[in-house]
């Protein structure tokens, strides 16, 4: 939802005088040296509008980062979308911005026998993280196709998108189902022997930013005009996000985040799953 500037100003320093720091947890999709050399333009473009120090933070899996978005550790999150939802319905958080690119999942093989989904039955398909959106996605496009996944075909999950790609092509998979973006991405020596066979549902945007709702609305609003203002305006802002491949940063809309909902109950599972 979009914010208003408001009247109060950013409560950037402490009653003891001390600069307050803004925490900007960041999704552990990559190792923390990566993820924070990859985030350093956004870092210190908030830091320099906000005047106030920003430090990144991040978590060791999914399910720990999730809890603590949940509780509130984080100012600011960077999130997928659908734990970014889950986010705002369960722990109060406030999405600010997200990058304007669709995401969808594609559905790849190697071996010429597979040409369509229901060459699937009784083979194996690789997905990345349980949690990961293109994995609910992916198993949400095999029910579709009136197959059963867990059970026909098996579902193997790897670390990572490239790794479930990979896994196809060394034999240990039939088929992967990774996103759109990490097929692209892919070695052209890998690429060359994969086939797209299937896409999946398409959701507006891969990532989302929001507030933990610790930030008053004058403090919400300023970061979100930061964000908004570093990515679409200025050259370092427009160079930072073509390096991950999107056009702009947009403000994701009440109806955007509704569209998430029905992906909430198998989020919620997994999440008590891993944590009995």
């Amino acid at each position: 939802m979009a914010l208003h500037p408001a009247s109060a100003q950013p409560a950037t320093v402490s009653d003891a005088g001390v600069q307050v720091v803004l925490k900007l947890g960041i999704l552990p999709y990559l190792s923390p040296r990566t993820l924070f050399k990859r985030w350093e333009p956004l870092r210190a473009a908030l830091q320099e509008r906000l005047g106030r120090p920003v430090q990144f933070r991040t978590a060791p899996d999914y399910t720990t980062f999730s809890q603590r978005v949940a509780a509130h550790e984080y100012d600011v999150a960077l999130s997928t979308s659908h734990l970014g939802r889950l986010a705002q319905v369960d722990a109060g958080l406030t999405p600010l911005a997200r990058p304007v690119k669709p995401l969808y999942g594609v559905v790849i093989a190697q071996d010429p026998q597979i040409q369509t989904l229901a060459d699937l039955s009784g083979r194996s398909v690789a997905l990345p993280d349980p949690l990961a959106i293109v994995s609910l996605m992916g198993e949400e496009l095999l029910r579709q196709a009136g197959l059963e996944p867990g059970l026909n075909p098996e579902i193997i999950h790897f670390p990572g998108h490239r790794a479930a790609a990979l896994g196809v092509r060394v034999g240990q998979a039939d088929a992967a189902i990774i996103s759109r973006f990490a097929f692209g991405f892919l070695p052209p020596a890998d690429k060359a022997h994969l086939r797209v066979i299937g896409q999946t549902q398409e959701i507006p945007s891969p990532v989302l930013l929001l507030a933990a709702p610790q930030l008053s609305e004058g403090e919400q609003s300023a970061l979100q005009r930061a964000i908004l203002t570093f990515c679409n305006e200025t050259a370092a802002g427009k160079r930072f996000m073509q390096g991950f491949g999107y056009a702009s940063m947009g403000v994701p809309s009440a109806e955007e985040m509704a569209s998430l909902d029905h992906f909430l109950p198998a989020t919620r599972q997994l999440l008590s799953a891993k944590n009995p």
